[in-house]
């Protein structure tokens, strides 16, 4: 209760802070590779881990071709990468991620941040499953572009620079700051939520406005921009707050495919992925003899 209290005092300095970098949309332009693109990608981990990870980070990298996506970045950034990738190679069970008859993929993920998990997510998206995707057409749509990070580039500007790095192969990403309950969206084979913001305390905590807070009418709205036979990806940071989804989407138009267990030790912040919960919902009713589609983690 104290948290919340003091996360509660903190909102109105946040709305003004917003609403100052919206205006202002500061961009410094595109940021080049990071000073340590080139160090060991586990070096925060103890030594004693440190093969296993590089081994299980290797094996990701032959069966999804990210190394080269992620050539510029941070060893935490690549290490973060990997770490969700696996989350998704294990929520999807080698199902096929839906695609158009064309071998196109088209995806959505809103709330992208500053696309951090661009490489791991467009890879996924493409190579998930026994068949290969012709190429993947993804767009991250982030709300609050425009914070000024310590290097002096903007949410945006990393955005934009991960998004480019990431359309290789045939594949377009694309980052743009819009809110994702406004957007306009076709209809998309894939809609992703990757921790998204469901009370006022998760969004006080991370500096989000709660003038910005519409969970149930942003899961519309993804549910809304989902073809049929298509997927609602979540990913949530505590199984409460999976439990608060689930009763939101009772009553949208889905049918939950998967609910598993997140947590993975090639992340930096392992300890924090622990009660992390991820679950895939496919728009519409499941096809007669898929029943063996539906799997959950029995923990849960």
């Amino acid at each position: 209760m104290l948290r919340h209290g003091l996360a509660l005092l903190r909102a109105p300095a946040i709305e003004v802070s917003f609403a100052l970098r919206s205006s202002l949309r500061w961009s410094r332009g595109t940021p080049g590779p990071d000073a340590l693109a080139g160090a060991p990608t586990f070096a925060w981990a103890p030594a004693l881990l440190r093969p296993a990870l590089e081994a299980r980070a290797a094996e990701l990298e032959e069966r999804y071709a990210i190394a080269g996506r992620m050539a510029g970045l941070a060893p935490e950034l690549r290490a973060r990468n990997y770490a969700r990738l696996e989350q998704l190679e294990r929520l999807s069970c080698g199902l096929d991620v839906p695609r158009c008859r064309d071998g196109v993929v088209r995806a959505a993920d809103l709330g992208c941040g500053d696309f951090h998990y661009a490489p791991a997510l467009s890879r996924w998206l493409t190579r998930s499953g026994p068949d290969v995707a012709l190429r993947t057409v993804l767009r991250g749509l982030e709300f609050d572009g425009y914070g000024v990070y310590r290097d002096g580039f903007s949410r945006a500007d990393h955005g934009r620079a991960r998004a480019a790095a990431s359309s290789t192969d045939g594949d377009l990403v694309r980052f743009e700051v819009a809110d994702a309950t406004a957007a306009r969206l076709p209809p998309q084979d894939v809609v992703t939520l990757q921790f998204p913001f469901l009370t006022p305390y998760a969004c006080l905590n991370w500096r989000a406005p709660l003038s910005r807070l519409r969970p149930r009418r942003m899961l519309r709205r993804a549910v809304a921009a989902l073809r049929p036979g298509g997927w609602l990806v979540v990913l949530n940071q505590t199984p409460r707050e999976h439990a608060l989804l689930a009763r939101w989407l009772a009553r949208a138009p889905v049918t939950r495919l998967v609910r598993r267990r997140l947590g993975t030790d090639l992340s930096p912040d392992a300890p924090q992925t622990v009660g992390q919960i991820g679950s895939i919902w496919l728009r519409g009713e499941i096809p007669a003899g898929g029943a063996n589609w539906v799997a959950s983690d029995p923990r849960l």
